[in-house]
């Protein structure tokens, strides 16, 4: 059939490098969960994808008195391989903030269909005959993504039982259905940077100009004449009030989106910074905001084109300091028994005390209760994603053992992982970056994760890529530059997570 390339929203620049071989991320081949695809300078899982859910879903009602109609359409995820687990229907309005990656739309139909004929606004017919059918596929009927335009679209589809397309149609419906740019703007400005703290009673506060800390409401709760910053454990930034009181038990910064809209859910991606102490405490300052991540031509927050195609919330937590509690050292994880030659740990039994206070937050934002800038933003529960570097890594790896179907994806980097819970983690998408002669946390122990996720538990979620870039023999540089290389330069990284939507929930 003739294959409509493009992206929903205007989103398919870079998509057709996705593997970094040439090989169309377009053409059923992106190399993430559920797909055989590989990235360039990766190892990858193969296997089938997750179901897809238009088998098993509810026949749209489309004719609004009860009665079912016989052919229904949903959102086909080509980055994901599946059908969009938030909707069993097409919605009436969708926006670009909801499906920024790889899309098409696929008809469910009831058997004997053969055949199935797309006619989208006026445009010339598209026939499929072969299922699954959907508008747009390669020429060996692998999904493609569908250019679509911000607008108002009609889509007529006919099913027929002929292989074909002819005779009189089976059954026909015609849906209506809009693609606004809701939650953003076309013409990005720069991002402003709200950093919060979080008292130990659990208030949370920002801070003006003066240096005052406010509540939500704008009422002065700690003057700024009684705070200093205190330089403890080896350049750690801790606020203290008069007397030497530490009252902040958490900062934190958070990132809106241009043309920001409090009533639309966006994605989140929370970042995990490494260990240097400088960036441990809580003064709010000293994140790694030039990193790759948030930084760079690749940048969620300084790159218009980026941040217009991944439109998000970005959450950058500071860990408070390292403490030991029975045994166990909470860092951004909780572990015990160590090992840099296996690359490997002992998980706690409990969530870090340096993480909770992360996950309060998250769910703050779900349920829209933090005010930030005197607006609440909310974000998808399916759209929620973690990474991390070096002590990030590992705290992403301990997350992700702990709550496997919290996140909607996971990029880890040379981090450890406790080993044990590799079992559990077979159906969340992961996409794992570690240097090969990684002298701080060694590559063994991602390697060592990747082979029994995929291979010992049979999971097909998972890509892990070993790099190899060249540090004249830094060992050391080759940890550090990790994240540099992996956001700055893996192809196909941001839409494969900016693409996976959580189907655990």
């Amino acid at each position: 059939m003739t294959a409509l390339v493009g992206a929903l929203g205007g989103c398919s620049d870079g998509l057709s490098e996705f593997d970094g071989n040439g090989s169309s991320g377009l053409s059923g081949d992106p190399s993430g969960p559920g797909s055989t695809g590989a990235p360039s300078g990766s190892l990858d899982s193969s296997g089938e994808g997750p179901p897809d859910a238009s088998t098993t879903s509810a026949v749209d009602d489309s004719t609004g008195d009860g009665a079912s109609a016989a052919v229904a359409l949903r959102l086909f995820n080509v980055t994901m391989d599946v059908a969009d687990p938030r909707w069993d229907v097409l919605p009436a309005s969708l926006s670009t903030v909801q499906v920024p990656a790889a899309y098409t739309l696929q008809a469910q139909v009831p058997d004997p269909v053969a055949s199935v004929r797309f006619v989208l606004d006026g445009q010339p017919p598209v026939l499929d005959v072969v299922p699954p059918f959907r508008l747009s596929e390669g020429a060996g009927g692998e999904a493609e993504s569908l250019e679509l335009s911000v607008g108002a679209h009609v889509l007529q589809v006919e099913a027929f039982a002929s292989a074909d397309g002819s005779g009189a149609p089976l059954e026909s419906v015609e849906e209506s259905f809009e693609l606004t740019r809701a939650g953003t703007l076309e013409q990005p400005a720069e991002h402003t940077i709200h950093r919060l703290w979080r008292t130990e009673s659990g208030d949370y506060l920002h801070r003006n100009d003066a240096g005052d800390f406010l509540d939500a409401d704008g009422v002065v709760v700690i003057s700024g004449e009684d705070v200093s910053v205190v330089q403890m454990g080896e350049d750690q930034g801790h606020l203290v009030v008069a007397g030497g009181a530490e009252i902040i038990e958490f900062a934190f910064i958070v990132l809106l989106p241009d043309g920001f809209d409090p009533a639309v859910p966006y994605p989140l991606v929370v970042f995990l910074h490494h260990g240097w102490h400088v960036y441990r405490g809580t003064d709010n300052d000293g994140l790694p905001l030039d990193a790759p991540l948030l930084g760079g031509s690749r940048s969620l927050t300084q790159a218009p084109e980026q941040r217009s195609r991944f439109v998000s919330i970005v959450l950058v937590p500071q860990m408070r300091q390292t403490q030991e509690i029975d045994g166990f050292i909470h860092e951004w994880g909780t572990h015990t028994d160590l090992s840099n030659e296996a690359g490997t740990l002992v998980a706690g039994p409990e969530v870090s005390v340096n993480t909770q206070p992360v996950l309060d937050v998250i769910e703050r934002l779900e349920q829209g209760s933090l005010v930030i800038d005197g607006q609440a933003p909310v974000v998808d529960p399916a759209r929620i994603y973690l990474t991390g570097h070096s002590m990030g890594g590992l705290g992403t790896w301990d997350l992700l053992g702990r709550m496997p179907d919290r996140w909607a994806a996971a990029v880890p980097m040379a981090g450890f992982a406790d080993h044990s819970t590799a079992a559990d983690l077979v159906d969340t998408p992961i996409w794992a970056f570690h240097h090969e002669i990684d002298c701080y946390n060694t590559v063994v122990g991602t390697e060592t994760m990747y082979e029994l996720i995929t291979e010992t538990h049979g999971g097909a979620r998972m890509n892990f890529t070993r790099q190899t870039f060249d540090t004249a023999g830094a060992c050391d540089q080759a940890h550090f530059q990790t994240p540099q290389v992996a956001w700055g330069e893996q192809s196909g990284l941001f839409e494969w997570i900016f693409g996976q939507v959580n189907d655990r929930l």
